[in-house]
């Protein structure tokens, strides 16, 4: 529960608060606590991580940031000099040799041995963590049982605390955004050409679509159909060969920069295509207005069922836009039991 005593202020960026932060962080070490920090998606909390990790790396305290996607870390490269960003075992050879602290994805960390030399470990997205349906439960146990002071940062905590068994720290805009997020659903169990052709038909005028489907067969059907009318798109989801992203994106990338579309910079585009590999940790910029849309992923059990997005997922996906004070989400599936949330 929020209370004065748990949560701190800030003007613009989370950042601001540094100082306090870290003063809670090393009381919950002190006590052998981990800590939940909650705030908005947008309120930076990888950068305030990253200006932690660096002033600990100046008191010989060793930390570390992970993420579950390799294109969070692409995304953030770059972003501090005093840390190092990658993943892979080439890249913890490196590390290894190197005072630095640094940022890779869970199963890179969880992986090594120095896993449990960090004194510091800041977990990203650690709603992923728990989730019952996330394939990587062995990864997952390693991080939450390593002998670190683990700091969780989420801006969706619903049960983490009960779940992680950490006290939680929430920090909080002195005045309210003025951002807007509006969530419509449609009730559909179509298939995803279907769902594609809907979507193709909903008029916005001039704008970028981006359309979240978890199905990279979906993604590269609709990609090539979108390039049969005439349509510019770029694709998006965690790839590990940048090579398939160059190939993927060859007409996009004549005029457009590879770094930035791996960051999440999209220009002058009619679509983009992705996975919830954008949900997380993404600052998604765009130079057009945006609608977003999230096609429900087919029920595993259930022939032509298509479940709801999960609201989480959705809430997610809806913050990667920054710079824009209203956007559409619109939300395809069908809700059942499956899909329900109970506090």
């Amino acid at each position: 529960m929020k209370t004065n005593n748990n949560t701190l202020y800030y003007n613009d960026y989370a950042g601001e608060l540094k100082a306090p932060v870290r003063s809670r962080i090393e009381k919950a070490r002190a006590e052998g606590k981990d800590l939940l920090i909650v705030a908005d998606t947008s309120a930076g909390k990888t950068t305030l991580a990253n200006d932690l990790m660096a002033d600990f790396a100046e008191d010989e305290n060793r930390s570390a940031l992970v993420a579950p996607l390799q294109a969070i870390v692409n995304s953030k490269e770059g972003s501090h000099n005093d840390i190092d960003f990658g993943f892979g075992q080439y890249f913890l050879m490196g590390v290894d040799m190197s005072d630095k602290s640094f940022f890779t994805v869970y199963n890179t960390l969880a992986d090594s041995a120095l896993l449990n030399q960090i004194d510091y470990l800041f977990v990203d997205e650690p709603q992923t963590l728990i989730a019952q349906a996330n394939i990587r439960g062995r990864i997952n146990g390693k991080l939450i049982d390593s002998n670190n002071t683990k700091i969780y940062l989420t801006g969706t905590p619903l049960m983490l605390p009960e779940a992680l068994g950490c006290d939680v720290l929430y920090l909080d805009r002195k005045e309210q955004t003025t951002n807007k997020r509006i969530v419509k659903y449609y009730d559909c169990i179509g298939t995803d050409e279907e769902m594609l052709n809907e979507i193709t038909k909903h008029d916005k005028g001039l704008c970028t679509k981006v359309i979240r489907v978890n199905s990279k067969k979906s993604i590269q059907a609709f990609a090539g159909h979108l390039k049969g009318l005439g349509k510019s798109v770029v694709t998006y989801y965690s790839f590990d060969s940048k090579e398939a992203y160059l190939v993927e994106n060859e007409d996009y990338l004549i005029n457009n920069d590879f770094d930035e579309l791996r960051s999440g910079i999209f220009n002058d585009v009619d679509y983009v295509l992705c996975t919830s590999a954008l949900d997380s940790g993404v600052d998604m910029v765009c130079d057009r207005t945006i609608e977003m849309y999230c096609i429900g992923r087919q029920d595993w059990d259930r022939e032509g069922v298509r479940l709801m997005v999960h609201p989480l997922d959705i809430k997610q996906f809806s913050a990667r836009p920054r710079t824009q004070e209203v956007v559409n989400v619109n939300a395809m599936g069908r809700f059942d039991g499956s899909t329900e949330i109970t506090s």
